[in-house]
């Protein structure tokens, strides 16, 4: 990627999927109020946030997803579409083992675009496509499947932890471990701890709670 001041604007420039693609931005050091412009490939999107904090393209280069800040509020732009303002945009760890933590997470078959925003404190929200889930007090693990586009993610209410797959929301446990999809993203696995005098784990998948046992391994 190549960075090239001129004048009242930045832009960059930088190959992707065998196409070239430039952004421009209002040099800050110039005229810092002024927004710039988000172009994908040869066609503007819209206007672009003078703080940026994080670009999120899709592999075939038809998407792009740009977070940053608007004034005391954060803002996420999907293809240019503006999103509503929140306190914090927070950075999401992976329910998969060896994945990094994201700002903003796109599907496989790059149709849904989701990030976990705060509107206030105690009050949390995963947003796909620029529409919010049901608040939460915290969502702290996310993963899209394999393929295609099923969401999980781990939320809290009161002193329960629940996993949302798909919009739906489970029981409400104790304790749970990480968890993941089958390889065909047709499945969704994790265990819990009962909430039971003697503890006891189960394993759940797609929903339906398994036998209990003392112990449970990888």
């Amino acid at each position: 990627m190549r960075t090239v001041k001129l004048g009242r604007l930045c832009f960059w420039a930088f190959v992707l999927a065998g196409s070239v693609w430039v952004m421009a931005q209002t040099n800050p050091s110039v005229a810092p109020a002024a927004p710039g412009q988000i172009i994908l490939r040869s066609i503007p999107l819209g206007p672009m946030l003078a703080d940026i904090n994080q670009l999120s393209i899709t592999p075939d280069g038809q998407h792009i997803m740009v977070a940053g800040n608007a004034g005391s509020r954060l803002k996420v732009f999907i293809d240019g579409n503006e999103g509503p303002a929140y306190g914090s945009i927070v950075q999401m760890p992976s329910l998969g083992q060896g994945t990094a933590p994201r700002l903003l997470m796109i599907s496989p078959d790059q149709t849904r675009f989701a990030y976990v925003a705060t509107k206030q404190p105690g009050e949390t929200v995963m947003v796909v496509n620029q529409k919010e889930s049901p608040v939460y007090e915290r969502i702290y693990g996310a993963i899209f499947s394999p393929v295609g586009h099923r969401l999980a993610y781990v939320v809290t209410k009161g002193n329960k932890k629940f996993v949302v797959v798909d919009s739906t929301v489970s029981l409400a446990y104790q304790q749970l471990s990480v968890g993941g999809f089958s390889g065909d993203g047709k499945h969704f696995g994790y265990v819990v701890m009962s909430d039971e005098k003697v503890a006891t784990w189960r394993a759940v998948v797609d929903g339906k709670v398994g036998p209990g046992y003392s112990t449970v391994s990888n």
